[in-house]
């Protein structure tokens, strides 16, 4: 009795140190480490092609064509900013089955609430060629939120890994990105072989002219700064040029403005947040404790954690006031382990397509008249409207218990 009592033991004490432990176990699966592999491959993409870039100039059989590729391909080439990523983009490489390896680390699954009306046609024309006829809208998807780096957009609408072509046939979709992704050589070709281009005003009404959808991150860095697990604040309220750039770009197929919100985008990353402000904890420590006043270690670590908070903040503010960009501090699982590094976690990001919206000119204007604020005020907030529609639909679905509700900022 004495035996079998400390066999059972023993067994609980090997389960215990087995879930607690940070180092994924010997037996993973095969499926597992190739998702993880390509997962740390897209991650670090800009830098691989960076280097690799280097690297050709270092061996002198390939000078000849490092140096085609420099002057013809990089220090030439005005694709990202002129509309040439329409042509640049490769349905090939968009359907490679490794996309597939790669959204499914999450997983990363696409939901519509309504079918969109394809904007082109494929038919089968003299000597089995193929001809694209224009039929229908193009449309701009607003994505919300942005997350860490939108990897709902990044994973899931620069390839055909979660079906994006099958659930919307006959839609050519654009990501939007910017511009200094494109100052990167090897890694700007990449970019756009998968559909990415700048979120260049120009450069958008170029790509809608030749058919192209395309999908705008509306919050921006700015937002990144609010992507922290469980919450769900976007910063719109201010974010219009999407709904000026509809107006600007209607002809007579039509353009359509569609909601779309990725569920999880924000818990794929633990996030220090230096949004927080040291009025907000010490009113939490005064509800919490009685002896507030008596604590001075306790309020002078909130001092300097905040002033250290503070600080962040406006470093990560200036950084995009001035380069576009920002850094959010993460904190996320490794590569061999499971508590550092800089890969995601294993959460699902369901991405939900709402209703479009028909962009219609008001007051009697017609294409080519200028765009008046009543008229992107209504379909702003005409868009607002239909978001959350989208977060009534997918929040009893994809929400955690405890998430905090849709909050629109700014």
């Amino acid at each position: 009795m004495n035996s079998q009592s400390s066999d059972l033991k023993s067994d609980q004490y090997k389960m215990i140190v087995n879930s607690k432990s940070k180092i994924p176990p010997l037996q993973t699966p095969l499926k597992n480490r190739l998702q993880t592999l390509f997962v740390l491959l897209h991650s670090t993409s800009m830098c691989v092609f960076c280097c690799l870039y280097f690297l050709g100039w270092c061996v002198p059989y390939f000078w000849p064509l490092m140096l085609h590729y420099t002057i013809w391909y990089y220090l030439l080439d005005r694709s990202p900013v002129n509309g040439g990523v329409f042509e640049r983009r490769s349905e090939w490489f968009r359907n490679l089955k490794l996309w597939k390896i790669l959204v499914g680390y999450f997983p990363i699954k696409l939901h519509k609430m309504q079918d969109l009306k394809p904007t082109f046609e494929t038919t089968v024309g003299d000597g089995g060629k193929l001809i694209e006829k224009r039929i229908g809208p193009t449309y701009i998807f607003g994505y919300h939120p942005h997350g860490i780096i939108a990897t709902g957009v990044a994973c899931g609408f620069t390839n055909n890994g979660a079906g994006f072509a099958q659930i919307f046939p006959g839609i050519k979709c654009f990501v939007t990105t910017l511009v200094n992704q494109f100052r990167i050589p090897f890694y700007r070709d990449y970019l756009m072989a998968m559909g990415v281009t700048t979120v260049v005003k120009q450069n958008l009404k170029l790509l809608i002219n030749k058919g192209a959808s395309v999908v705008i991150v509306v919050g921006g860095a700015r937002e990144s700064l609010l992507a922290k697990p469980g919450l769900n604040s976007l910063v719109l309220n201010k974010r219009k040029g999407f709904i000026k750039l509809a107006l600007e770009s209607i002809e007579e197929r039509g353009i359509c403005v569609v909601p779309v919100y990725g569920f999880g985008e924000n818990d794929i990353y633990d996030v220090f947040s230096t949004v927080e402000t040291f009025s907000r904890e010490k009113n939490n420590h005064h509800i919490e404790g009685e002896f507030e006043n008596q604590d001075s270690n306790h309020n002078s670590n909130i001092v300097i954690r905040n002033f250290i908070r503070n600080t962040l903040h406006r470093f990560q503010l200036f950084l995009k006031d001035n380069f576009g960009f920002t850094l959010p501090i993460v904190i996320s699982r490794g590569v061999f382990n499971y508590d550092f590094g800089i890969l995601p976690y294993r959460k699902p990001i369901n991405v939900v397509f709402g209703k479009p919206l028909n962009i219609e000119r008001l007051d009697g204007l017609k294409y080519g008249d200028e765009v008046t604020q009543r008229e992107i005020d209504y379909w702003h907030g005409k868009y607002v409207e239909e978001l959350k529609k989208v977060w009534e639909w997918g929040s009893p679905q994809f929400s955690y218990p405890g998430d905090q509700e849709l909050n629109i900022l700014e």
